[in-house]
């Protein structure tokens, strides 16, 4: 079968749908067959006749039923592994341009979604731990050694109660958001459309939208602000 099952389709669907990302018609997405993306358990889906640019330095695929979707554009991956777990879902909006993108998916039905116009320099995300989501809307823009993850990666328990207390949660990035270098943003995290956040910060709240956040963790310095991609002309 060369279309998306129904079954993904729905998948898919309701995972873009839940955090209003636009998802395409996916009646004219098919298999996409590419040398560097050959996994068993992958199955690899892309628009008919989508212009892609793929390359991928690693790809590592131990679990079971893992779904790539790809919309088109330039994707320079640095790895993509999917550990020994069902129902993995990546998918890569139109438009990208994406340099040094990992990707890490750990946990059962674990999902990266990213919309529309999605460009960055070098993004490493880790989505950990069942049912888990790291989702970012369209147009956002991510510099040099961004780093996006769902968990801690270790548990902290209290000694009384034996309460866990840190455990994983979803990372939310609105529409076009602007992320600097060398910034985390870690589990539970929200940042708002319009956006952007100062080079060097953690982010581990939630951030409004159209603010400038900065800081260790990020709070906002700068309120009713906009940006564009361009300098202005002289």
């Amino acid at each position: 079968m060369k279309e998306v099952p129904a079954e993904l389709r729905q998948r898919l669907e309701k995972g873009l749908g839940d955090v209003g990302i636009a998802c395409p018609r996916l009646d004219r997405w098919q298999r996409f067959s590419h040398p560097e993306l050959q996994a068993d358990e992958l199955s690899v889906f892309a628009p008919a006749n989508a212009k892609i640019d793929v390359s991928i330095n690693l790809l590592r695929v131990l679990g079971r039923d893992a779904t790539l979707f790809l919309g088109g554009g330039l994707l320079q991956f640095g790895r993509i592994e999917i550990g020994d777990v069902e129902g993995a879902t990546i998918y890569i909006g139109n438009g990208a341009k994406a340099r040094g993108l990992s990707a890490k998916i750990t946990g059962e039905n674990g999902g990266i979604l990213l919309g529309s116009n999605f460009q960055c320099s070098t993004l490493n995300m880790i989505c950990a731990e069942p049912d888990r989501r790291i989702t970012m809307g369209a147009s956002c823009m991510l510099s040099h050694r961004v780093i996006v993850r769902t968990s801690d990666m270790h548990p902290i328990y209290d000694l009384a109660s034996d309460e866990r207390l840190n455990p994983a949660q979803d990372v939310r990035i609105g529409d076009k958001v602007w992320i600097g270098e060398d910034v985390k943003i870690m589990k539970g995290a929200s940042i708002g459309r319009g956006s952007v956040i100062g080079s060097g910060s953690i982010v581990s709240g939630n951030i409004g939208e159209n603010v400038i956040a900065a800081g260790s963790p990020a709070a906002t310095v700068r309120e009713n602000i906009r940006w564009t991609r361009s300098l202005p002309k002289d």
